[in-house]
Formats: structure tokens, sequence, C-alpha cells
């Protein structure tokens, strides 16, 4: 954080086409508060890379009111109160900010969905339906027109201590909508904060409603966790908590052990991620997992093509000790032309494999990173010496 109130950050990082809205709400008597992502991210002193912004009038006076100003805006959400207005962005061009009109939410019977939505003038009941207390902040501008924190659930207090809390009651804040539960991983690892103990509980005890969530939704949040800085903390957290057979209906058993090793992050990107988190599973089993995800056909055509040339890896012998300080070498950098002799297969094989066009160079550390995480199923006992 930058400060207790914000405004330091907020000022400096808001671009001058959302700082411009705010001016032509504030204009028009109409509360506008940017909320969210953007604050969090903000308060850490990072630039957010969206914004978004809760209003207390209804879409259609924020429509009438950009059109008046000569800004586009794109109807996204109108049931649900959200209008994409495309304003100046600082690098040229225009970037979409959504405005959302403050309300509240009843029952979610599916959830997913609420049941019902009320639009409201008040922004405090906008925040009291978000999901974490780091999501949950607003900013308010002053006559000055400096930034002041909005922050009714201890979110500040929550950034400071890298907390993740659920607004209110943590369960049933979860099984509104069940995809929070893998929201709160990603969020986790993401900044790097641990959920509190009420709000871990929750997250196992609602793990099941994510069997009911979409596989495009599923995916999404999954593509967040693998993408991020740390993606083998994040596949851990999907075993620790019990998340992973409710996430994928054949979680592979071996994915775990790579993330204990540190493997994911030795990946190249979400295809090879995912790849590695589905490997070692049987072809009906692998079917059923690509199935729920609902990849698009380039995405699976990837995986598929990563799996591939993992089980094409020629046959390899029980590990032994040079087998196996190879493998615990690899957790330090890639390996030497020398020690990926020891651990079955060719340097030279893979420079082939890349000149040919078969393989890029990063897929290279993807074929070592099988090879890690074959070398981990294998093992019989440490190497002397070795961390367990």
């Amino acid at each position: 954080m930058q400060d207790s109130t914000g405004q330091g950050a907020l000022d400096r990082l808001c671009p001058a086409g959302v700082q411009n809205l705010l001016d032509i709400f504030a204009e028009a008597g109409v509360g506008a508060y940017p909320v969210g992502g953007c604050v969090r991210d903000a308060l850490m002193g990072r630039t957010p890379h969206d914004w978004d912004i809760a209003v207390t009038c209804p879409p259609d006076r924020t429509v009438a009111l950009c059109a008046a100003a000569g800004l586009r805006t794109v109807p996204t959400g109108i049931a649900h109160g959200t209008v994409t207005v495309l304003v100046p962005a600082p690098a040229g061009g225009r970037m979409p900010v959504e405005c959302t009109t403050c309300r509240t939410e009843t029952g979610y019977s599916d959830g997913r969905h609420p049941d019902s939505v009320a639009f409201s003038g008040r922004i405090q009941d906008d925040l009291s339906r978000r999901d974490f207390t780091v999501n949950a902040m607003a900013a308010e501008r002053d006559a000055a027109g400096h930034f002041r924190v909005l922050d009714l659930f201890g979110g500040l207090d929550d950034l400071a201590g890298r907390v993740i809390r659920c607004v209110g009651n943590p369960e049933r804040r979860l099984r509104e909508d069940a995809l929070r539960v893998l929201r709160g991983v990603r969020f986790s690892v993401r900044l790097g904060f641990e959920p509190e103990p009420d709000t871990r509980a929750a997250l196992i005890r609602c793990a099941p409603e994510l069997a009911h969530i979409s596989g495009e939704r599923v995916r999404e949040e999954l593509r967040g966790i693998l993408t991020s800085p740390d993606p083998d903390r994040g596949v851990a957290m999907l075993y620790r908590l019990g998340l992973a057979p409710y996430v994928l209906p054949r979680p592979s058993v071996a994915a775990e052990s790579l993330a204990q090793r540190g493997g994911f992050a030795r990946l190249d990107g979400f295809p090879s991620r995912l790849a590695a988190l589905l490997w070692g599973l049987s072809a009906p089993d692998l079917e059923a997992d690509l199935r729920r995800l609902r990849l698009s056909g380039e995405e699976t055509q990837r995986v598929r093509a990563r799996l591939a040339l993992a089980g094409e890896l020629p046959e390899k012998p029980k590990p032994g000790p040079r087998q196996l300080a190879a493998v615990e070498a690899l957790k330090s950098g890639p390996l030497t032309a020398r020690q990926l002799d020891e651990v079955g297969i060719s340097k030279a094989t893979l420079d082939g494999l890349v000149k040919k066009g078969v393989l890029t160079a990063a897929e290279q550390e993807y074929i070592v990173g099988m090879l890690l995480f074959w070398m981990q199923r294998e093992m019989t006992s440490p190497l002397p010496g070795s961390r367990r």
C-alpha cells in the first residue's frame, strides 16, 4: 500500500480517460466510484489493467450522459446495469470501462446467478454483495479531485495482512456463486495471499458445488491459476483443499507430485501447464477432462500435442543416483546436455526436433519437466542429502 487512504496511489494511477468519465458523472450529480480490482491493485502499487466504476444512476442515464459527451457505449449487460464505455487510453486508442449501476442481489437458487437484482443509489449496497474484502473497496473523489478509499469490510487491513477473506458469512457468500471457490484460489496465488481460517474452511466445504459450474467458467479460472506467478502453489491448493475432483472429473494423481517439486513453473504457458495437470491419465479419463473444460479447437490440439510428445519419450531405466542427481539439479535451472543424457534423452534429439519445427525452444523445458514428473513418481527413496 502507498498510504492509509490510498489517495496517492489512486491519484497517480487513475488514467485521464477514467478521470474525465468520473467528471461527466459528477457534473450530472451522479455518484461514480472506481471499485473492485482496480482499487485493490492501485493500493498494492500495481497499475490496474481494467477499471470498473459503480454508478448511482440507471444504465439508460449512463448511456445518455456518455452520448452527450461524445463517448461510445456498448450495452454489455443492461439487465444487470452494466454499460461499457470506451474512453481514451493512455497509450492511444480506446479502453473499455465497465460502468455498473449500484445494486442489491437476492437469492441464488442456481448457485450462479441472483434470482433478482434491484438497482440502488447506495455504494454501500453494491460493496456488500462482493466476494472478498480486498475486492469490496471503492474510491470516491473529494472537491479537489483527490481520491479516498471507502472500506466498509476491512479490506485495507486484509491487504496489509495479505489475507483473502469473504465479505460476510464465508459459506453463504461462496454458495451464492460456487465459482468464488476457485476465485479464492486464483486471488490467493496471483496476489500471494492466504485464505484466513474461516474462509479456508468454507472453500473446503463448498468444493462439491463446483461440479455444477459450467466448464467454460471453470476453464477461465483454471487458466488464471495456471498462468499466475505461482502455478505450483495454485495446483497444490486445488489438491490440498479437495477442489481437484470437482474441477476435473478425473484429476491426475501425478499432478500434485509435480506441483510439490515446483514443476509447473518450469513449463511454458497455459497449454503446457494444463497438459501437465492432465498427464498420466488414461485415454477415457483424458477425454472426460477435456470435455469438461470445453477448450477451443486450437488449445485442445496444443494440449494433445504436448501430451503426445511426452508419451513418445524413449524408455527410461529405473532411476539411479546419477539420474536422481540430475533431477535435483533441475530445481536450480535447465539441465546441461550431459544431465539430459543422464535422465534418458539426448539434447541433440531435442535440438533436432526444434530445427524440424516439431518443438519450440521453450517446449524443450516442457519435455524436461515431464522427465522430472516421471522421476518423482518412480522415485523409491530420497536422494542422500536432498530435501523431501
